[in-house]
């Protein structure tokens, strides 16, 4: 994706949450103290609440298991992202939802769900129609930052905010982007980040899943003494149901600037004679998110253009759960 095409739907965002200005008194309503604030943990909320738990560990989140979570109650923030509004999963947790708490915010382009939203007095944000489901990650997350910050309940600055945007101007002449798709051209990625940041391993999965249709592994560091991909290279791991042929299986390391170059070096050499590794920019947990995110949607967008893949299809659904249901089966093996 262009920084231009992030730059505008975080404006998108921006004006969304804006147009809440215009109901001061529920505004103030729902300038609360929370238990706990709720997400569902279906496709980009889950998303996006595990960025937040990254960035912000002053807020409470919890995502529910499957379409429930028995302990909200009318103390609890539910909080509905959905950019289509029609995923089944979001719409039975929604139901469900209400009978539990009135304190309950919608994010949507769903015209239907905004307006039950409206006439029963929960907070609605509306985004703009226009983007496709898959790409619409960074309106999503910044409407859910700024409608926090709205009611004073992140602890995320403008200052932080600000520098994760500056960092995604002339993002495209990142040309590292093309020695990684080179490098990982016919290959399994094995993304190790680093434990200050997990939220980054679904992030980076779903790009390389969904844009390029290739199959990637996550993982935090692996312990010491612990050669996972040794295990992995040995076994059946890559001979799998979406893909006969073999495949190397390629680490990819990323590491903070701030740590230890050569503790960093040491390790990637320890655990596989072929590996890549990307430093982590300076700036708030925001900030490097977003930054890797991005690159690593480059280099799956430059796969796709050699694998001669659509990555604004939406028939990609099939067969990221075909991925997906591989993935689980083995990684059952290495249990």
């Amino acid at each position: 994706m262009k920084e231009k095409e992030v730059l505008k739907q975080i404006d998108d965002a921006i004006k969304s949450v804006k147009e809440l200005n215009k109901s001061k008194d529920l505004l103030q309503k729902y300038q609360k103290q929370y238990n706990k604030i709720v997400f569902s943990s279906i496709g980009k909320s889950k998303l996006i609440s595990n960025v937040l738990i990254d960035i912000d560990q002053n807020l409470n989140i919890k995502t529910s298991r499957s379409n429930k979570l028995e302990n909200i109650n009318q103390r609890s923030l539910v909080i509905i992202v959905s950019y289509t509004g029609k995923t089944r999963d979001i719409i039975e947790f929604y139901k469900y939802v209400q009978k539990k708490t009135k304190n309950i915010i919608i994010i949507t382009s769903n015209i239907s769900l905004i307006n039950d939203g409206i006439t029963k007095k929960y907070l609605t944000i509306k985004v703009p129609k226009g983007y496709s489901s898959t790409n619409s990650f960074y309106l999503m997350l910044y409407s859910t930052i700024f409608a926090l910050k709205k009611l004073k309940l992140t602890s995320i600055t403008n200052v932080q905010i600000k520098e994760s945007i500056k960092k995604i101007e002339n993002f495209s002449k990142n040309y590292k982007a093309i020695e990684f798709s080179n490098k990982l051209n016919n290959k399994i990625p094995l993304i190790y980040t680093w434990n200050s940041y997990p939220s980054l391993s679904a992030l980076i999965s779903r790009s390389f899943n969904i844009k390029a249709k290739s199959f990637c592994m996550i993982n935090t560091l692996p312990e010491a003494g612990y050669n996972e991909i040794e295990v992995l290279a040995n076994s059946k791991f890559s001979k799998t149901n979406f893909n006969k042929s073999t495949k190397t299986i390629v680490p990819i390391f990323i590491y903070p600037k701030e740590k230890n170059k050569r503790i960093k070096m040491d390790l990637i050499k320890t655990y596989s004679k072929e590996s890549l590794s990307i430093e982590v920019p300076k700036g708030c947990l925001l900030t490097k998110i977003i930054y890797l995110n991005m690159f690593f949607e480059l280099v799956s967008e430059k796969l796709a253009k050699k694998y001669h893949l659509d990555m604004n299809s939406d028939k990609y659904i099939e067969s990221f759960k075909k991925i997906e249901n591989s993935k689980k089966n083995l990684l059952n093996k290495f249990k």
